[in-house]
């Protein structure tokens, strides 16, 4: 995965939290995804990958060329998806939300 040009994942399904683009922006691979659900939410278009219309075929084709270009976009985009994951999705990032969460019940908990 870290080698491809780019990750496609046209689902047509309201995906909760898609983890292969999450493992897609870990390695560093932009994903081309439908504008729809969490997908739209992940993927900043044309930074981290590109957007598509949901169930539009030529749409998703159109996209496509965009990854293999060499126009010097790609690691400028390759460095943004991993960028994002480190933002959002690192163990270290989510560790500490997960400690945060714990306090704010710990001080709640200790409240009643």
């Amino acid at each position: 995965m870290g080698r491809a040009a780019a990750l496609v994942f046209p689902s047509l399904c309201y995906e909760g939290l898609p983890g292969v683009i999450i493992e897609s922006f870990c390695r560093g691979t932009p994903v081309i995804a439908c504008r729809r659900g969490s997908m739209e939410q992940m993927i900043r278009d044309g930074e981290t990958g590109w957007l598509v219309e949901p169930g539009d075929p030529l749409s998703l084709s159109a996209h496509i060329p965009a990854a293999f270009q060499a126009d010097g976009r790609r690691p400028a985009m390759r460095a943004a998806a991993r960028a994002e994951f480190e933002d959002k999705y690192s163990p270290e990032r989510n560790y500490g939300l997960l400690m945060s969460i714990y306090e704010k019940a710990a001080v709640l908990a200790a409240r009643n």
